[in-house]
């Protein structure tokens, strides 16, 4: 049996009949709530836990063309804790918070305005709202979402409805969670023997630009330092005078002074919070390193003779277990670029490894880039890690650094964070050599001075019978060849006695 099917005229009936009903569904319906614009903006200059409860504070704007009433700003938190590192991560680029509710009480909600009071359109006002973690369910030590709803009607408007809604992150720690902050003083290698230098940069960097800055921000602040032997050694060089290649020619350079000035206030800094990496900070972690076992031996050899306070560490970026495995012998802490371990401090064997990172913030819509929600995504990373160290090597790394830490979070040294209990690692296996050439990146800050300098080259084994390492003509770690010193019997690479170089 064939189902009956309409026929032309029924259709011609029907569809203008269907678009009827749709339009009159529509219209008693209305647009979906929240195609709705917010009246109000909301900014939120505190927002932490102190003594039990959780504070905010901001304020509110009215950004629509009318005059609103019976304006209320109310707490919304939810509940759910974000405990582990891979659960603040997701939280960091999620597009909706978890589910929450707003707290009623008498100070979770504040009233700004009466029922016979009006905000002006372009009017702020401020506001303030707290209430017990007990009372909102925020037990667990852990990061969670917090914030605040603004509700009130416009005038004309019967209804009062919500006009706006702010969130962030707020965490609940346990006392005292170590960050600690790290200056990198290390810049691309410019020495191409002693007392010759390829370019004048490196006086700039001493005197006005980064390397001074960060040197500055080391000494004025509570921080620890990292520096390159390498660097020391062409600073030392230059310090007693130095020429520049200028094309076919070699002129006096200019950075003498700064040199001297900026070892002066090296030296003062306090060397319990100072750690020396290997010379010329060798990217040991690099593809086909392992061809080359000459380069950290050399490296090694090179940084001992040079002379700087400060204990040893090594700085690696993305390191895998083979790299951690050369390593290994050095008994030297290493700082980890670039990678995401299980704890701010972790153990992979017999090496102790450090997560650095920059205090970095990468703004999102429900985390638009302000002071609170830069210190507070910080704080959430450091609190699911255990503690956190923060590298230092740009003028805006320090900038961002310098916001005040959350209530239950201190300023640290690195042995503080060092100190906190490690995590088991297991870290990844050894990459695929891409090139059977060794990587010499003494700058991992050749992004941050503005240029790059990598030079590619297999390093050659020191002679048995030589005190100084034989450096490849090509790179020469970086240049630089270290040499004896007669200060105080130590040895370090200088430019000798501080008379006035004749040209190389």
């Amino acid at each position: 049996m064939t189902a009956n099917r309409p026929g032309p005229c029924r259709r011609r009936i029907l569809g203008p009949l269907l678009s009827l009903l749709l339009l009159v569904a529509l219209t008693l319906t209305g647009p979906p709530a929240h195609a709705a614009e917010q009246a109000v903006s909301l900014t939120l200059s505190r927002a932490e836990v102190v003594d039990g409860r959780l504070h905010l504070a901001g304020t509110v704007t009215n950004t629509s063309d009318a005059p609103l009433r019976t304006l209320t700003v109310s707490l919304w938190r939810s509940s759910r804790p974000l405990v582990s590192r891979e659960a603040v991560e997701k939280a960091l680029t999620e597009k909706t918070t978890t589910e929450g509710g707003t707290v009623g009480g008498q100070t979770a909600t504040v009233t700004l305005t009466a029922a016979d009071q009006e905000i002006q359109p372009g009017q702020t006002t401020a506001f303030s709202v707290d209430a017990a973690t007990s009372n909102l369910g925020l037990g667990a030590t852990a990061s969670y979402w917090v914030g605040v709803d603004a509700a009130g009607r416009a005038v004309g408007e019967t209804p009062i409805r919500t006009l706006g809604t702010l969130r962030t992150l707020a965490q609940v720690p346990r006392q005292d969670v170590p960050v600690a902050s790290v200056v990198e003083l290390s810049s691309r290698p410019r020495q191409i023997k002693a007392d010759l230098f390829t370019d004048d940069g490196l006086a700039e960097e001493l005197s006005t630009g980064r390397l001074r800055a960060l040197l500055d921000a080391a000494a004025a602040r509570d921080t620890d330092w990292f520096v390159d032997p390498g660097l020391l050694a062409e600073v030392r060089d230059m310090a007693d005078g130095y020429f520049v290649t200028s094309g076919t020619e070699r002129v006096r350079g200019e950075g003498e002074a700064a040199a001297a000035a900026w070892l002066e206030a090296f030296e003062a800094l306090d060397a319990s919070r100072g750690h020396t990496g290997l010379f010329g900070t060798p990217d040991l972690s690099a593809s086909g390193t392992a061809r080359f076992p000459a380069l950290q031996e050399d490296a090694v050899t090179a940084g001992a003779r040079v002379e700087s306070p400060g204990s040893r560490a090594v700085l690696l970026v993305s390191p895998d277990a083979a790299a951690l495995k050369r390593v290994e012998p050095l008994g030297a802490p290493v700082l980890a670029l670039g990678v995401r371990l299980p704890a701010a401090v972790s153990r992979a064997g017999g090496v102790t490894v450090v997560e650095v990172d920059p205090p970095s913030f990468s703004p999102t819509a429900l985390l638009p880039d302000t002071p609170v929600n830069r210190r507070n995504t910080l704080a959430a990373q450091a609190l699911a890690g255990g503690g956190q160290v923060r590298w230092l090597r740009t003028a805006a790394d320090v900038a961002s650094d310098a916001d005040p830490l959350p209530a239950g979070f201190r300023r640290a040294p690195l042995a503080d964070v060092l100190g906190t209990p490690p995590a088991e690692w297991t870290p990844t296996r050894p990459r695929a050599p891409a090139s059977s050439r060794a990587t010499w990146s003494r700058g991992s800050s050749a992004s941050a001075s503005g240029s790059a300098s990598t030079a590619r080259w297999p390093p050659r084994r020191a002679s048995p019978t030589s005190r100084t390492p034989r450096w490849p003509a090509a790179a020469r770690c970086g240049g630089r060849t270290p040499r004896r010193s007669s200060r105080r019997g130590s040895t370090r690479s200088t430019g000798g006695s501080r008379r006035p170089p004749s040209p190389p």
